[in-house]
């Protein structure tokens, strides 16, 4: 009994020495992982970036949403100033004037400044006063001069594609115009003209080809 009793107050001893042992080197891994514990986290932080893709798994947008978003967020052009004023479109048109003393056809487009393009000459003085039209590619136009108390027409006919032209004398008084007007969607040219005896004017229709009228009806102007 006495033995036993000797050997379990041994064992008590041993386990009384052992404590404080186990307990610090507890005590020391528990300090080690700690230690290990604040290293990985230091080391996260330093290698964390930012990512969204949770965000946008947790709040995924509604189908069209963002299309419609970005549709109606399009850039706005902001207006400015021309540097230049309109214009009207560009037409090109046919006339005749005085250049030097002598007729001249031109072609000019109208614009703020007028430039004009010298085509072909005439005669001394001869302008296009008593009528003119584009047909095709001929251009016709009637020259109206007062001679000794006499009225003479020279009709002038002018290919434009070789700008080579023909006189014709006109002793029919009534194919003279004080203004002619060509239908855009035929070669009807329509004017007012003189009478036979030049007292009166009249509306009509002219045949510059064939150098012949047809009257319409009694004009209203005065002459």
């Amino acid at each position: 009994m006495k033995k036993r009793f000797t050997n379990l107050f041994a064992c008590l001893i041993a386990v009384a020495f052992a404590l404080p042992g186990f307990a610090q080197s507890k005590y020391e891994m528990q300090k080690i992982h700690k230690r290990e514990v604040q290293k990985r986290i230091l080391e996260m932080r330093g290698q964390a970036v930012e990512n969204h893709e949770l965000l946008d798994q947790m709040a995924q947008p509604t189908k069209g949403v963002r299309a419609a978003f970005k549709q109606a967020m399009q850039p706005v052009a902001v207006p400015q100033m021309l540097k230049t004023p309109l214009t009207a479109r560009q037409i090109e048109m046919l006339g005749s004037c005085l250049m030097e003393d002598y007729g001249t056809l031109v072609s000019f487009s109208p614009a703020t400044t007028i430039i004009l393009n010298k085509l072909a000459q005439y005669g001394y003085d001869n302008v296009f006063t008593g009528g003119s039209a584009l047909i095709g590619d001929t251009y016709y136009g009637m020259a109206v001069q007062n001679l000794a108390g006499m009225t003479m027409l020279t009709l002038y006919v002018t290919d434009l594609n070789t700008l080579k032209s023909e006189e014709k004398y006109v002793f029919e008084k009534t194919l003279m115009a004080t203004e002619t007007a060509k239908d855009p969607n035929s070669n009807t040219v329509f004017g007012q003209f003189y009478n036979a005896d030049m007292t009166k004017l009249e509306w009509g229709i002219i045949d510059y080809v064939a150098q012949k009228r047809t009257t319409i009806k009694a004009s209203d102007a005065v002459m």
